[in-house]
């Protein structure tokens, strides 16, 4: 009988032990677990306060179960040693340490390591809300989405921000939205669909990116609340004039997402011909450059170009890229 009641005593406080473990252990990154955000941070010589801003905003999360990959790419300025820091104190942080090759390179690997549920992009100096990830991922599972977008701050004068996009369109009508920062994306969605960033393209890869993601969403949401804080840096390569380099990358992009859909076996409904031809001429003020004609024209396919997909734009849009195709052909002969 003593045997009996000792070995009694002895599961129940196994079973006691088991249930401290799951309560007090496992909603703070405690137990093995798949954490349910990974939050990706490409870095590349950045301003130490701005950077540690960043960090400091992940770090702080209300949502715990996170992993924050931070991808080094290849800088030189210290911000590899602050990472490595934070690493120190935080087994949260995974650092990775690589040479320079662009955002997209670094966001790519950031995948390629994530082991989280969804992925979140944050750019190294920005900041987001101490409850984004909280906030976006309980809508990610509430609807089952496989991106989740919400509002930004954007600092246009002081005292000022920009006011949040609140429109989202069906499956061809998300062209243009370019941010890759103001929301989730569902890990598996990403890897099973082979989704990565243009590592050929280095200015504007958000669009190319989301143009590639969304027709493949089964659902995407939106959250109207401002939770990204997007700090405006002059010496990105956004906000340079080094316009060749800027147009090469268009260009490059607009190649990417037409092979992308062309794949995709996208362009036989004509809606996509539509839109793609609209984001085309939404390159208006690009397009005036020297020598951007021909390029973005050369980055797109044949039946583009055709009458009958000319014919789907609206009348001064269509007057306008017959216009933009003469020219072309001109130049071409």
């Amino acid at each position: 009988m003593k045997k009996a009641a000792l070995h009694i005593i002895k599961i129940l406080i196994s079973l006691t032990l088991f249930v401290v473990f799951c309560i007090f252990l496992i909603p703070f990154g405690g137990y093995c677990a798949e954490p349910e955000v990974s939050i990706v941070i490409p870095v590349y010589n950045v301003n130490k306060n701005l950077l540690k801003s960043c960090l400091d905003s992940v770090k702080n999360q209300t949502l715990k179960n996170i992993e924050i990959i931070c991808v080094d790419d290849g800088s030189t300025d210290g911000s590899g040693l602050i990472l490595d820091e934070y690493a120190k104190l935080d087994s949260r942080f995974k650092v990775y340490h690589q040479k320079n090759g662009g955002p997209s390179c670094a966001r790519n690997r950031g995948i390629e390591m994530s082991s989280g549920e969804y992925i979140q992009f944050v750019d190294s100096d920005d900041h987001i809300s101490v409850n984004m990830s909280q906030k976006l991922y309980n809508l990610a599972k509430q609807e089952d989405a496989d991106i989740v977008k919400c509002g930004f701050h954007v600092p246009l004068s002081v005292g000022k921000v920009a006011p949040a996009r609140t429109r989202f369109g069906p499956r061809f009508g998300m062209i243009g939205y370019g941010y890759v920062w103001d929301g989730l994306y569902r890990s598996r969605f990403l890897k099973e669909n082979g989704l990565k960033f243009d590592e050929l393209s280095s200015f504007a890869e958000d669009i190319s990116f989301n143009m590639t993601c969304f027709p493949k969403a089964k659902k995407t949401v939106f959250c109207s609340d401002k939770l990204y804080y997007y700090k405006y840096n002059i010496c990105s390569l956004t906000h340079t004039r080094n316009y060749k380099k800027a147009l090469m990358s268009l260009a490059q992009n607009l190649n990417f997402v037409y092979n992308n859909w062309k794949n995709n076996g996208y362009f036989e409904n004509d809606s996509a011909k539509l839109e793609f031809l609209k984001w085309f001429l939404s390159f208006g003020g690009w397009l005036k450059k020297d020598g951007a004609l021909q390029l973005f024209m050369d980055a797109i396919g044949n039946e583009l170009k055709q009458d009958s997909a000319i014919d789907l734009l609206p009348l001064w849009q269509r007057l306008s890229f017959r216009k933009m195709k003469a020219n072309y052909l001109n130049k071409s002969a």
